[in-house]
């Protein structure tokens, strides 16, 4: 006879009849006022007039019910599945497993996610995902793509290179001989005037500056290809 009874209350919940108390519950999805409208018991709650699941709990597949969410590197089918981490960061379903968003990796912990930067040791180009083709995975280390270069001032991001007159933010992207970056367009070095096909000189030529003259910002940029040079890769 017990046993009939909580068969008769477990069916009253899913379909959303009187309980109890006397009050119709609604089920997940449903509109409602507060958390207790909704069925299915602790795992519920009015979100945004919808009753929903529980932080840490997700609807089954028939969405009669909330059933707790996986962890890092467990089984899932949506991302939805999935719990966020000790950092509330939220997680993904990525090939079948819980995983760390694009640009992020498990932390040793296996608890956590942790940004990859330029510079750092990864396992797939995922990890350094930033923006679409900036970065990638390149022999175990996070690099920036081919035709993008590492930005001084945020030491995180890749910028597309430039040629002259094309946009740019630093002078690093200005890869037309004898240019330099004047926001927002890639301009000819001081000293130099464009012609055609390149920035020359005033006799001319694109050829370095006598020794003594050369300006300011071709020196920046002799020295920024070789120090960003080996966080890229096309070196």
């Amino acid at each position: 006879m017990r046993g009939s009874i909580c068969v008769f209350m477990s069916i009253v919940i899913i379909l959303g009849l009187p309980d109890s108390s006397g009050t119709e519950k609604v089920g997940l999805g449903d509109k409602c006022n507060a958390s207790s409208d909704c069925a299915s018991g602790l795992q519920t709650r009015c979100l945004h007039g919808f009753c929903s699941c529980e932080i840490g709990y997700r609807s089954d597949p028939d969405k009669q019910s909330c059933v707790p969410q996986v962890w890092l590197g467990e089984k899932c089918v949506t991302n939805e599945d999935c719990a966020r981490t000790n950092s509330s960061r939220r997680t993904e379903c990525w090939k079948g497993l819980c995983s760390c968003p694009a640009g992020f990796r498990v932390t040793r912990s296996k608890n956590d996610c942790a940004q990859v930067e330029i510079g750092e040791a990864c396992e797939d180009s995922r990890e350094c995902y930033v923006a679409p083709n900036a970065r990638r995975c390149d022999r175990g280390v996070c690099r920036c793509a081919p035709l993008y270069t590492p930005s001084r001032k945020n030491n995180n991001t890749c910028l597309k290179v430039s040629n002259y007159n094309e946009f740019c933010e630093e002078h690093d992207q200005c890869v037309t001989k004898n240019t330099r970056c004047e926001a927002p367009k890639c301009v000819c070095d001081e000293g130099y005037r464009w012609d055609s096909s390149m920035c020359v000189n005033s006799q001319g030529t694109s050829s370095p500056e006598p020794m003594g003259l050369t300006s300011a910002a071709s020196v920046h940029k002799r020295d920024t290809d070789s120090s960003a040079c080996h966080l890229t890769a096309c070196c």
